[in-house]
């Protein structure tokens, strides 16, 4: 069972960190109803966006150099060189909120739990990548584990009646 659970772990990886993330948006849609979910996915699509620049400056350049150069790949990416480009990506989305939030459409709490939350999601995406090109069922453990405390985390907050987006944002 646990060797067709490897050769597959790719596709259950992808299986759990989609359909963790897709209970967990409907979860959060019910807790926070329209206008609080509404401005959540605000925050998320904004942290989406930076999850697609690191992939594109971090993550994809580590997996393919990671096949011509193991030892390459972990000096240059799992050092300054990562750390670096998800900082100035925080920090832009930061300055972007600051912006906003002079606009008073976003909080300073929002927006250092979403700043807080984008740098979480940015480390664990690039770890997560890590783990499928290294050592997939790694990844299967990684998102299992995170998954797991997500659901955990909104359901209790479901079951508790605290429909605050302070707390989604922190969870996700």
């Amino acid at each position: 069972m646990l060797n067709k659970i490897r050769q597959h772990s790719t596709l259950i990886d992808q299986m759990i960190f989609s359909g963790g993330n897709f209970v967990f948006a409907i979860a959060a849609a019910k807790l926070l109803g329209a206008e609080q979910f509404g401005y959540y996915s605000g925050i998320v699509l904004v942290q989406y966006f930076l999850l697609a620049l690191s992939q594109s400056f971090v993550g994809q350049p580590f997996q393919v150099i990671y096949k011509k150069d193991e030892a390459i790949a972990h000096r240059v990416f799992l050092s300054k060189w990562n750390i670096s480009i998800n900082a100035v990506l925080v920090i832009v989305a930061w300055g972007v909120g600051s912006m906003l939030s002079f606009l008073h459409t976003i909080s300073w709490l929002d927006m250092a739990l979403a700043a807080v939350g984008a740098l979480g999601l940015l480390m664990n995406d690039f770890y997560r990548k890590r783990f499928i090109v290294t050592n997939p069922f790694g990844a299967v453990i990684q998102d299992g584990i995170i998954m797991s405390i997500q659901i955990m985390g909104i359901l209790a907050l479901f079951v508790l009646q605290i429909p605050s987006v302070h707390s989604v944002i922190l969870l996700y």
